[in-house]
Order: structure tokens, then sequence, then C-alpha cells
């Protein structure tokens, strides 16, 4: 709530002191306790708010500013840490039980502006499997993930392909697989999904088929 005091108190231009705050009107403090961080963006609807929000950001971690707290940029921090470790071991990664030793490493040597209760993990799947298995790791996770889309593409089920991008798209922005949450949800579907095209292969069905 502080920080958001202090946003909203700077974007009305007044002082962040209890001058400031007396400045503020009713409509100010309930924008405040939902959580607004400026006036301008209780004027336009959620998603204007959101993109001014996520340019600001943006904004202030290209200035260097600490990105603590802030989805975007955390990201952004953790997926430059990532990249770091990769570049320091590309072929074969730095292990699986290693991947949050390594990260605090890195943070501590690249002099992170991160608190340190933010030195979280990649939140990106695709760069998580590079840092624990390498980029020969990684290969071999995208070929598990193309080949039955592949092979057997004329005996998935429709709603496989709607599955498939979304799990896709998940791997963009969080460690997916690393949740007891994801791994239920993305292993019950590709479960589930192909269980469901081993009934178009046997003899019966592709007789009629044909």
């Amino acid at each position: 709530m502080r920080y958001t005091i202090l946003r909203y108190l700077a974007s009305k231009g007044l002082t962040k002191d209890s001058v400031g705050i007396g400045k503020l009107a009713l409509d100010d403090i309930s924008n405040i306790e939902h959580g607004f961080t400026n006036y301008k963006y209780t004027s336009h609807s959620g998603l204007i708010a959101r993109w001014r929000e996520l340019v600001w950001e943006y904004t202030k971690y290209k200035r260097g500013e600490n990105p603590s707290g802030h989805t975007l940029t955390m990201r952004l921090e953790f997926w430059k840490t990532a990249i770091y470790i990769i570049k320091q071991h590309p072929v074969f990664g730095v292990g699986n039980g290693d991947i949050q030793d390594s990260f605090n490493e890195t943070y501590t040597e690249t002099h992170t502006k991160l608190d340190r209760t933010w030195w979280l993990r990649c939140h990106n799947q695709y760069l998580a499997i590079t840092v624990a298995f390498g980029i020969l790791g990684l290969l071999f996770f995208l070929f598990y993930l193309c080949y039955p889309a592949i092979v057997l593409k004329r005996q998935l089920h429709p709603l496989y392909l709607a599955f498939f991008f979304i799990a896709l798209l998940s791997f963009l922005t969080e460690d997916t697989l690393e949740t007891q949450s994801g791994v239920t949800f993305f292993i019950f579907f590709q479960t589930l999904f192909l269980w469901l095209a081993s009934f178009n292969n046997y003899p019966g069905r592709v007789a009629e088929n044909n």
C-alpha cells in the first residue's frame, strides 16, 4: 500500500508527505484502496490501464531501477539471468537439482537490483529446461512436445490443438511443469488426448476410414 500511495501522489504532482495526502479526495483514496497507482488509470478500461502500467514498468527497468514487485520487468530479469546461466553451461546445463543455487549465484555475480525475496527461477519452461539440461535437453523436450502432433495428427481429437497451444503459451511465462497444478493440467490432457487417439488406430477403424 505504501508504494501505491507514493506512486499515486506522484501521478497527481503532490508532495509525498502528509500535506500531499491531505489534498487527496475521497475518490482518490478509494482508487488507492483498489490498487490504482495512477489517477489516469481510473478513466480507462482494464486493458488500457494495464498497458500503461506495463509501459511504466518497462521504462523504469530500462532506466536501471529496481524491478522488484513488477510482473513484466521481474520476468525480464529472470530471463536475462537464465540466459546468462545457459551461456555458462550451454550443452548439458547445470542439472535439475541445482537450478535455484545457480540463479542465486548469478544474481550475486551480476549484482541484480532485485530484492532477495524475489530471487526466483525462470518463469519460462523453455528456459528452465535449458538451464537444467542444456541445449540437448531443450531439443529433446521440443521433440517430445511436437512428436504426437506430427505423427498422430489425423487421429488426434480436434480439441488437442487448442490444448497444445494453451500449453505452449503457458510455457512462455511460467515454469508450468514445475508446479503441481501445471503438471496435472498438462499430463492429464496430454494423456487423455493420446489415449483417445489410440482408438483411431485399431484395425477395424483403419479399415472403416479407408
